[in-house]
């Protein structure tokens, strides 16, 4: 770590510890607390932050988080990350309408496959299929 530049560090952190975490975040919900845990280890290293000795942070880590186009490094929030891989399979859901996969999920539930999604019993609340895949708009 005392070898590797500023520039270095995102780059490092960006390929190897966010993307370790790649098959976790489409399969499974990641817990807060985890994904805070880890964020604090991607924290440290990048400042270089050891025990007791902490660097200066010139900028805080939610700016570093954005992408680049405002004005971050394009590291991302795990907590982020983890929602978005897990409504891509909402999205599969929508379109790979044959896929075995699918199927399966709709003999596990033991429902249609048109009131997997969305409960159409005049609320159009969210199935269990849907809360189970993560529960997108709770938080952990």
């Amino acid at each position: 770590m005392l070898f590797l530049s500023k520039a270095g560090r995102p780059v490092l952190i960006k390929s190897v510890s966010s993307s370790l975490l790649t098959y976790f975040l489409s399969v499974f919900k990641i817990l807060l607390a985890v994904a805070l845990a880890i964020e604090k280890m991607q924290r440290e290293f990048f400042w270089g932050d050891k025990g007791d000795k902490r660097s200066i942070h010139l900028v805080d880590w939610e700016t570093l988080c954005r992408n680049r186009r405002n004005g971050g490094l394009g590291i991302g929030r795990i907590q982020d990350k983890g929602n978005v891989m897990l409504a891509k399979w909402i999205w599969r859901f929508g379109n790979e309408v044959e896929a075995l996969w699918r199927q399966v999920v709709c003999a596990k539930y033991s429902v249609e496959s048109r009131n997997l999604v969305w409960d159409w019993n005049g609320g159009h609340s969210a199935s269990q299929f849907i809360k189970s895949v993560g529960g997108l708009m709770e938080e952990s």
